[in-house]
């Protein structure tokens, strides 16, 4: 894999020093190309903590409309990945045109910060995971699968992921047959850290937000469709949960299922949403099977993986547990009986006796020897 190099407005291989505030503090310029305005906040545009501010072209000229997302000391942005999103030119994707240190004088001090063509104006949705847009099927392909395809290969083919696809990171531009969708910012923040539970697979959304990693592809992919899932529907079926409830609504009924409730779709873009929205990667849709689905091929269902589940119940913490996944998911609520059903072999006797599943019972005989030999 090649090492990408942060991307500038005139990339070079030896490091500038940060650009400097001119004409007072009110105006950063960035490699003497870009005038970022300190005091021209667009807060419509913030990335969570990262906020945004209005930039231009110190040479002016057309298209000379930027955003600039100045970037927290706490959390690392995704400098690495700024040559590969530079090196991509997509009317579906927000462009990157520099991306380097500044000296910032709101902060009255240095900050990395990431600048952006400004075409996004009007948020797809202001909210995530707040009931629907309620879209027909025929606008959501016009207008957001089809820009989105065509991002998904340009990201695919730059070994890039993006790990901030949702309904808010992305804006409406233009109207009527001319309407389609733009996909924001994902390199201010760390991958999926801004990203609500819900769009996240199960294993992810179980991290700390911080701590969910560089995630792949796949991943990407389960977003896009939980991206259109909560475009189409009209209602939030999750509404009102925790996020372990969410959590275990996805486990015992499936996304498909847990993002839907009620709801029904048919035809196409339901053969989309539950390739999509497998929740074995494996079994997940790749871009060769979406772009084959877009041009019209009918693709034969994949069969859906057995849900695991125990002949008899294992008693922990007062409850009774039939599926692995969700004793793996309490088992940190009381570590102490978790030691225990672990030493006196409870939990072994359970997931071979009771789950009869070998691939389970070999995890679990390494997790305890790799604890017995480093330990816990």
């Amino acid at each position: 894999m090649n090492t990408d190099t942060p991307a500038t407005a005139d990339a070079g291989n030896k490091a500038a020093a940060p650009a400097a505030p001119v004409g007072g503090t009110d105006i950063v310029t960035f490699k003497g190309e870009i005038d970022i305005l300190c005091n021209q906040r667009l807060p419509h545009l913030d990335q969570g903590p990262i906020k945004a501010y209005s930039a231009r072209s110190a040479r002016g000229g057309a298209n000379n409309s930027h955003v600039a997302f100045v970037c927290e000391l706490a959390l690392v942005p995704r400098m690495r990945a700024a040559g590969k999103m530079a090196a991509i030119i997509n009317p579906g994707l927000a462009r990157l045109v520099g991306a380097g240190v500044v000296n910032w004088p709101p902060v009255k001090g240095q900050r990395y910060i990431f600048i952006y063509e400004n075409n996004m104006s009007t948020r797809l949705m202001q909210g995530d995971n707040k009931g629907g847009l309620g879209w027909k099927p025929e606008r959501v392909i016009a207008t957001v699968v089809k820009p989105m395809i065509s991002v998904l290969m340009d990201l695919r083919d730059k070994d890039l992921v993006h790990g901030n696809i949702r309904a808010s990171n992305m804006f409406v531009t233009g109207t009527g047959v001319n309407e389609r969708v733009v996909l924001g910012d994902c390199l201010s923040t760390p991958p999926g850290l801004l990203q609500p539970l819900v769009y996240e697979p199960v294993e992810r959304a179980m991290a700390d937000p911080l701590a969910r990693g560089q995630g792949s592809f796949e991943d990407d992919l389960y977003a896009f469709g939980v991206t259109l899932t909560v475009i189409l529907r009209t209602r939030d079926p999750l509404d009102g949960m925790t996020e372990e409830e969410i959590i275990r609504e996805k486990m015992e009924m499936g996304t498909y299922s847990a993002l839907t409730g009620k709801e029904r779709f048919t035809g196409g873009i339901l053969e989309l949403l539950r390739g999509l929205l497998y929740d074995d990667r494996g079994q997940r849709w790749t871009l060769d099977e979406i772009e084959a689905w877009d041009q019209g091929q009918r693709l034969s269902p994949k069969q859906s993986a057995r849900k695991i589940k125990a002949s008899r119940p294992i008693h922990f913490n007062d409850e009774r547990y039939f599926r692995p996944t969700l004793l793996a998911m309490d088992l940190p609520k009381n570590t102490t009986e978790a030691v225990q059903i672990v030493e006196n072999d409870t939990l072994g006797q359970w997931v071979s006796r009771s789950l009869e599943d070998k691939q389970i019972a070999a995890r679990l005989e390494e997790a305890i020897d790799a604890a017995q030999e480093n330990g816990p």
